[in-house]
């Protein structure tokens, strides 16, 4: 009885706060929901406008840049053909002064003239060159004036002088009278039933005084092309409209020179009187940003200055929130289903990890058990030999894990202090239990020998003759004479110590040789090699694994052998003491980590000769 009474409370509790989760959950979610559905909104205005913006720009710099040219075309063509010079006009801009006392080119070499800009200039459908009467000869019945146009291919002349009285019509009337150049409204011309846009220049003599025109008609269908490449929504229209708000350019054909009330959408009334706040006063480039909520659209208009046009681009709304709104049914869908399903995952997983958390506690605190007895192995205190002086010993050992593989030793018999630095293959557990065997072995088979040879092979058969893991540790096993700093050592596959070597005011560090021999636990049988050298007052030796020289940073980039060396010469310079250089050597791991994971275990043995005291 007692056990169901415990099922049912614990069924109880499950269900309580599993309700509570999924109530809070789903309010949070609706919460985020609804800031990210506000947010997303947002962006996709802003996106909108960006796009929007910079498709207006691209089209507003090509059409200035096609106006500009022609412009150009005008001024560069009547100062390079004819006997002219430029002055400063009134206003302070610049005009084109022919002189009248110099022939004028004939009528043939004018034609020729006007077909050489045509060919020149692609965007050209037309050009045609006036003068007042008596200006030049021969004359027609309303004076000389001469056209060229391009139909089927065929250039076509016509002599204008001859047909009808050219100074009443827009091109000539109207720099004739202004005495500036000027672009006129888009008309459609007779030949080919293009819609073009003609450019007018005044030509002045001398003194001054208005003698003629030369004027070129340009072809506004690239720039309806043009727009319609930058359409932005699939939807959208991209228009160009004159200062009439009569349309240049329109994805429907028919409605080219129509105005835009004939247009049979109903957002022409809002379109023009937001339009008509004062859009020339703009600077190049601003936007203006309508919204029609009733109708449902977003629009943006910017204006071009020398032709006095205006580009406009609607965007209905559906078009722009059309993929937000199916986004958010899916998304409410796809939450409510993912709350019932979390309901039911919520009432296992408890119990799963109910059960999981008492495993892990239970590891975690075998590990932590575990952590405490291996570094109680490793000797930590600081002076490391306080009877003894003639050598400042310092080591560091910070395992990546909770237990770690490398291990350090060291102790004095007999006047020589024995010592060790060694690395075991691989992490964690396995690593750190082979780690306490090695420990074991150094302290007791190193108090049998002399040399450090027989104490690596001495370790060695004994690790390799049960090692059906494969496990094996690199290591460094060193004697010490300490009256006389006669160093022997043997190198089991271990890196390179650092050799600290005291020259005066100098210090030479440099790494000593690695040696061939093989770590430890490979071969039963295995030989090794040893080395000896002597150390004198204020040398040093500094040992460690290959956990310093490999440590990374966040870009994977390891401290490298030769940061070691110099992190040395500069500790060692200032004659450190072997705490201090051990330290100052972390602090550079540390810099260079600059907080990345420690990947593995690091461990340091720093130690330098004093020698017998006097």
């Amino acid at each position: 009885m007692r056990a169901v009474k415990d099922f049912f409370l614990r069924a109880g509790a499950y269900l309580n706060f599993t309700l509570a989760f999924v109530f809070i959950a789903g309010l949070v979610f609706t919460v985020c929901f609804g800031v990210c559905l506000y947010m997303m909104r947002q962006e996709v205005i802003d996106n909108v406008e960006d796009r929007v913006k910079s498709d207006a720009y691209y089209v507003q710099n090509y059409v200035e840049g096609k106006l500009q040219c022609v412009e150009e075309v005008a001024f560069t063509a009547l100062c390079t053909h004819f006997h002219s010079s430029i002055q400063k006009s009134p206003d302070g801009g610049h005009i084109v002064c022919i002189d009248t006392d110099t022939p004028l080119p004939s009528e043939e070499a004018l034609f020729r003239f006007l077909e050489q800009l045509l060919e020149a200039n692609p965007m050209i459908c037309g050009a045609a060159i006036g003068f007042e009467p008596g200006i030049h000869e021969p004359q027609g019945a309303y004076g000389f004036a001469a056209y060229v146009t391009n139909v089927s291919g065929k250039n076509q002349h016509l002599r204008l002088g001859n047909i009808h009285d050219y100074r009443k019509k827009p091109w000539y009337k109207g720099p004739a009278d202004s005495r500036k150049p000027l672009w006129s409204a888009p008309f459609r011309e007779t030949s080919q039933g293009k819609v073009v846009c003609c450019y007018s220049y005044p030509i002045h003599d001398r003194k001054g005084n208005f003698i003629g025109a030369i004027a070129f008609d340009i072809d506004t269908a690239p720039i309806r092309e043009m727009c319609k490449e930058v359409t932005p929504y699939p939807q959208s229209k991209v228009t160009i409209t004159d200062r009439n708000f009569n349309y240049v350019s329109h994805p429907d054909t028919a409605l080219l020179l129509h105005n835009v009330e004939e247009d049979g959408f109903e957002y022409d009334a809002l379109l023009v009187d937001s339009i008509l706040f004062n859009p020339y006063r703009q600077k190049r480039g601003s936007f203006i940003k309508g919204q029609a909520p009733e109708l449902g659209l977003y629009f943006y208009f910017c204006p071009i200055d020398r032709a006095s046009w205006i580009i406009t681009t609607v965007c209905p709304k559906e078009d722009i929130f059309g993929r937000c709104t199916r986004i958010e049914r899916t998304t409410a869908l796809i939450a409510l289903v993912g709350i019932l399903f979390m309901a039911l995952c919520l009432l296992y997983l408890l119990r799963r990890i109910q059960h999981a958390t008492i495993a892990k506690a239970g590891i975690q605190k075998e590990l932590g058990l575990a952590s405490s007895i291996q570094m109680g192995m490793i000797p930590r205190i600081y002076p490391a030999l306080p009877t003894r002086h003639e050598v400042d010993l310092c080591g560091f050992l910070k395992p990546a894990k909770s237990v770690g593989g490398d291990l350090y030793d060291y102790f004095v018999q007999d006047d020589n202090l024995y010592f060790c630095i060694g690395d075991v293959s691989g992490k964690g557990v396995p690593a750190s239990l082979l780690m306490m065997v090695i420990i074991s072995l150094f302290r007791n088979v190193a108090r049998n020998f002399t040399d450090p040879q027989s104490i690596v092979e001495s370790i060695n058969q004994s690790i390799a003759r049960n090692n059906s893991q494969m496990m094996f540790c690199t290591m460094i096993v060193g004697i010490l004479h300490l009256p006389t700093g006669h160093l022997k050592y043997c190198n089991a596959g271990h890196n390179a110590p650092v050799l600290c070597k005291v020259k005066g005011d100098d210090c030479d560090v440099a790494y000593m040789p690695a040696g061939e021999n093989m770590p430890v636990g490979v071969f039963e049988d295995a030989q090794f090699q040893g080395g000896e050298l002597h150390l004198h007052p204020g040398d040093a030796l500094f040992l460690y694994t290959d956990g310093v020289n490999e440590a990374q940073n966040a870009r994977q980039e390891q401290f490298g052998e030769e940061a070691v060396v110099e992190a040395l010469q500069e500790e060692m310079a200032r004659q450190s003491t072997s705490d201090v250089v051990v330290g100052a050597i972390y602090d550079h791991l540390a810099r260079h980590a600059c907080g990345t994971e420690q990947s593995d275990d690091i461990t340091m043995l720093h130690l330098r000769y004093v020698g017998t005291p006097l």
